[in-house]
């Protein structure tokens, strides 16, 4: 869900309002999924284009960089990114 709908107005954040926003409907933006196993990739340039695009728009809509990427359950089922500060 990235934006909220209420009355042909759109909230990118959370409605000001109660009431709007138990009237509102979400506004979704859906990305394209990939079907091949990812759960013995360990850097993050092996990745499909498709889970880079995802990782790449979670940041930008969180602000941050994505640092850790878990591809499986295990320990070693983890891509560390490295940023330069």
């Amino acid at each position: 869900c990235v934006a909220y709908e209420y009355e042909g107005i759109i909230y990118e954040d959370y409605p000001y309002h109660q009431t709007i926003f138990h009237k509102a409907k979400p506004v979704y933006e859906e990305l394209p999924g990939w079907k091949r196993d990812i759960s013995k990739v360990r850097e993050f340039e092996d990745l499909p284009s498709q889970a880079k695009d995802y990782i790449k728009k979670i940041e930008e809509w969180s602000g941050v960089n994505v640092s850790v990427v878990s591809v499986g359950a295990k320990r070693n089922q983890t891509i560390i990114r490295d940023f330069e500060f």
